[in-house]
């Protein structure tokens, strides 16, 4: 009797059988890289990392936050001194102290970027980004201050900074609603002054101060959940891209040896190598066509994965590597150098 024969009637039993196969339970690896490939597309869906991934997340955020800051830093302090002009400009006599406010903010934003030289992100990159963020808001707010308050020039600057935050800086997003309330909360201070003195100030002015405030920094709040989303989404996207990566790497590795591997994923080609001694070990079980007889193809198939699982054992602890199985004939070789 021949198992398999070519047909429409053999194909439909053969894509039966594969139905039982699959039902029956994959191959502990395969069946690991479905269920991790199921549940990053799951949570893609749902934009939530899974729990035995945040660490990679984090570690990932960091890299990107490394990478955003060696050049965001160096130019916000640029642009803090390039507006140097504009102080001499609009407030002459003003000029010496704003430009002592300037020189002290991008002073202590190159002292917090130091740790940025690093090859690799420091340990406190989420407290050094912070730093780099709060010093040029707080140097903003006292020259806000110092040239009229809630009727200065550079008023408009301040709502850059919660947007930049969002748009720019890859935090978590608990840091970044925690540093947009800050912001929020020192802007309203420092222009209107404290709750206990709202009484002294204008209502008109306390009424637009408020509403822009709450604006801007909500409309920060909704573009800075729109992005986590994506950038949870990107992560858990390059991790399945990565998961199927491993099992393709993996699958070669069942049925090639391993210098081919290599080969194959590093020039795209295999180079014949030539071994001096080896031994090609060929077995075949007695029977076989008999035996295949009496058995669906459900169980012939188990059986031999069975067999040829523990042969395979038995190889890799005798320091055989196997080469092809070809229905019921296994093929090893010993002898083989991993490097030729």
């Amino acid at each position: 009797m021949m198992p398999w024969r070519f047909g429409k009637r053999s194909l439909t039993k053969l894509a039966g059988a594969a139905g039982e196969i699959a039902s029956t339970g994959l191959p502990f690896e395969v069946n690991r890289w479905l269920q991790d490939r199921d549940t990053l597309g799951l949570m893609d869906r749902a934009g939530k990392v899974p729990a035995e991934y945040l660490d990679q997340y984090a570690a990932a955020l960091a890299e990107d936050l490394h990478g955003v800051l060696r050049w965001l830093a160096p130019a916000g302090a640029l642009i803090v001194l390039m507006l140097y002009p504009i102080d001499v400009w609009r407030h002459p006599s003003l000029a010496p102290t704003l430009m002592w406010a300037r020189f002290g903010t991008a002073a202590g934003m190159a002292v917090c970027s130091l740790p940025l030289l690093a090859k690799n992100p420091p340990r406190f990159i989420v407290g050094t980004a912070s730093l780099l963020l709060l010093i040029p808001f707080f140097g903003s707010l006292f020259i806000i201050g110092a040239t009229g308050g809630p009727y200065s020039d550079y008023l408009t600057m301040l709502p850059l900074f919660p947007f930049i935050l969002v748009a720019v800086v890859p935090l978590n997003f608990g840091r970044q609603l925690a540093l947009i309330l800050i912001m929020a909360v020192a802007q309203t201070f420092i222009v209107v002054g404290t709750p206990w003195q709202w009484h002294t100030q204008d209502q008109g002015l306390l009424i637009n101060t408020g509403a822009s405030v709450i604006t801007i920094n909500a409309i920060a709040v909704v573009i800075g959940l729109a992005l986590r989303r994506m950038r949870v989404r990107n992560f858990l996207r390059g991790m399945a891209a990565s998961k199927e990566a491993d099992a393709a790497d993996s699958l070669l590795r069942l049925i090639l040896p391993e210098t081919a591997v290599k080969q194959l994923l590093e020039h795209g080609t295999v180079a014949p190598e030539v071994h001096e001694e080896v031994t090609i070990l060929f077995t075949d079980f007695v029977g076989f066509t008999r035996i295949a007889e009496n058995l669906s193809e459900v169980e012939l198939i188990a059986e031999l994965d069975d067999l040829f699982t523990t042969f395979d054992k038995i190889a890799y602890a005798h320091g055989l590597e196997r080469i092809k199985t070809i229905g019921d004939a296994y093929m090893a070789v010993a002898g083989l150098d991993a490097d030729p």
